[in-house]
């Protein structure tokens, strides 16, 4: 194995980049190591702390990509296999990071630990998202890697959401189809020949086979020395591992994600909190991983479990705690699984649980679940009050799509359909048993959490004529260019509004003494139901396809799922949902964008399965 290690060298900078790029062109024909690799090409490249920059990085990776790709009779299998590539603490910016993307992806079944940490990777610019996602999408096919650290560099609200998107739309599970497909021929050739050089010597045990004897030693002496490194040697490995281990990759199948004063936002904890929300633990992925030696972690990562965010010290309070229940809700499930299977943890071993506890931990795992929901429903009305939707892609395109969508399927031969539905929900009595609760004439989710999240601030509702419509602020979508979209508010817009209400939940009869007389109380529409929902769309095509139409103008593919974009297309065209709104006076922008992106659930990143 080769270690090429500089920390005892006094060399930074450009001076660096020079000493590693001649250290790597030794490896390939002619080279004084060449021999060496050529016997074992792994590879440990650890180049942290010599403030290399954007400069002296490109002066060698060129010369790495080269060794891993390097092939000829005496290389195989290449001049390097890169297990550990550690770059931390060096002033690299986004524009190295396509030619690291390279060595990853060229990486992927080698690869063992990558730190990029300490660096001045920001992510702001549309050139740098683009950059940083690409840069993501190169860990996609690894499946060894153990430990991956972006910590201290400042992502911020782009760079975490974006994190967040490649996170969660990556797939976890893969078949042994799908592995086999991964790994290629090489190491299925690798194996044919040690397994034929093997039977070989067994038949054939006379003189006259000394040369196969002699091969097959040899081989065997290799086999011997990459035992003895075995943890981090992938050529050691068995077919059927590596195709173990290959059921599991990318960025969702590395049990040490390290992502300590990265966030810069309460916006970008909220994108954290929903990776943190769906990552399984250390100890389930390692399951999936060769042994290997040990790891440096950081001292906060058994506060944490799996993703390491501790410290984040410019997460506000809100944001923190959200997060921390998050981490709770996420082990009393953990707990609850195991349950569910008639085991639970027991002083290091496993002992069958009773009902009595799996009742208690079902319970816990509700309350959990209540608080974790009004604390997450808090900080992201605080961050849409505080920042507005314009920091964060996926919101600001469901409502593009939203307003583009009703520009284009909002018919008025649809409007009877909604009318009827209307008149339907008013004559409902106002306590029925559909298990909705109106605060002021607003559905509400939990009282405490609506009470606390609007700060008492809940609007009236009066009957209103649906042509008289008082001057209000209406959102509306500004054509900047042809890609761009601006969005802007305004008095007296006659174009219907991205007016926002929540999903029926169960009441709270506390509310009900603040509920204030009003002349008519609607119920809230459900975009959704299925006696509102359009039979025929405009000219004649079918929904699927004039979701695609909007999808491509909005740019909302890869954003957003197919169920998000149906959701936010019948919310669009509902004319219930018009005739309510109309209704509703006085409700400030950030909260008609809260309740809009809960109904259609486009506040987070979903699976595009």
């Amino acid at each position: 194995m080769g270690r090429l290690h500089y920390q005892a060298r006094k060399i930074e900078g450009i001076k660096a980049g020079q000493v590693v790029s001649k250290d790597l062109k030794k490896r390939t024909t002619p080279g004084t190591f060449s021999k060496a690799a050529a016997r074992d090409p792994i590879l440990e490249l650890d180049i942290s702390g010599k403030k290399l920059t954007d400069d002296g990085l490109a002066l060698f990776i060129d010369d790495l990509i080269g060794c891993i790709k390097f092939r000829d009779n005496d290389h195989p299998d290449g001049a390097a296999k890169v297990t550990e590539l550690l770059l931390h603490g060096n002033e690299l910016t986004t524009a190295s990071l396509p030619k690291i993307a390279e060595v990853v992806a060229l990486s992927a079944g080698d690869l063992r630990e990558f730190n990029i940490s300490m660096n001045n990777i920001q992510v702001n610019t549309p050139e740098e998202k683009l950059i940083w996602q690409m840069f993501l999408e190169s860990f996609n096919n690894c499946y060894l890697l153990k430990k991956l650290d972006f910590g201290d560099n400042r992502l911020g609200t782009a760079g975490m959401e974006i994190l967040a998107r490649v996170f969660i739309h990556s797939d976890l599970d893969f078949l042994e189809a799908d592995a086999e497909e991964l790994l290629g021929t090489m190491h299925h050739d690798e194996e044919s020949n040690l397994v034929e050089e093997m039977e070989a010597l067994k038949i054939n045990p006379g003189k006259e086979n000394e040369g196969i004897r002699g091969r097959s030693k040899k081989t065997s002496n290799k086999a011997k020395g990459r035992s003895a490194s075995s943890q981090i040697a992938p050529k050691a490995l068995t077919k059927a591992d590596l195709k173990r281990y290959a059921c599991t990759r990318g960025l969702r199948s590395i049990p040490y994600l390290i992502l300590s004063n990265t966030c810069t936002s309460n916006a970008a904890a909220i994108h954290l909190s929903s990776m943190l929300s769906i990552q399984r633990s250390p100890e389930h992925l390692l399951a999936f991983l060769p042994p290997g030696k040990a790891l440096t972690l950081p001292d906060t990562t058994s506060q944490c479990n799996g993703i390491v965010w501790l410290p984040n010290d410019e997460i506000g309070p809100l944001a923190r705690n959200m997060i921390n229940m998050g981490e709770s809700v996420r082990q009393a499930l953990a707990e609850k699984y195991s349950d569910e299977e008639g085991y639970v943890s027991s002083g290091g071993g496993l002992s069958h649980s009773d009902s009595g506890d799996g009742t208690s931990r079902r319970k816990l795992q509700k309350k959990l679940d209540v608080q974790y929901t009004r604390q997450a429903k808090r900080v992201r009305m605080e961050t849409l009050k505080n920042s507005g939707a314009h920091e964060v892609e996926i919101w600001i395109t469901a409502l593009k799509m939203m307003v583009v969508s009703r520009a284009l399927l909002l018919e008025d031969k649809n409007r009877a359909a909604g009318k009827e539905a209307t008149e339907q929900r008013e004559s409902t009595p106002e306590n029925s048993s559909d298990g909705q609760e109106q605060e002021h004439g607003v559905i509400i989710d939990t009282a405490d959490a609506v009470d606390e999240v609007l700060d008492n601030k809940i609007p009236t509702i009066q009957t209103t004529d649906e042509n008289d419509t008082p001057p209000r602020r209406l959102p509306i979508i500004r054509i900047t260019s042809e890609t761009e979209f601006e969005l802007e508010y305004e008095f007296g817009v006659s174009i219907p509004s991205n007016e926002i209400y929540s999903r029926p939940q169960t009441p709270l009869a506390s509310h009900q003494q603040k509920t204030t007389t009003t002349t008519t109380t609607r119920a809230h529409p459900n975009p959704n139901a299925a006696s509102t929902q359009i039979q025929t769309w405009r000219y004649g095509l079918p929904f699927k396809l004039w979701r695609r139409i909007i999808a491509e103008a909005v740019g909302a593919d890869g954003i957003l799922n197919n169920k998000q974009q149906e959701q936010i297309m019948r919310y669009a065209t509902d004319w219930d949902v018009i005739a309510y709104k109309l209704t509703i006076k006085g409700v400030e922008d950030y909260q008609q964008i809260w309740k809009f992106l809960e109904t259609v659930d486009c506040f987070t990143y979903s699976s595009l399965g």
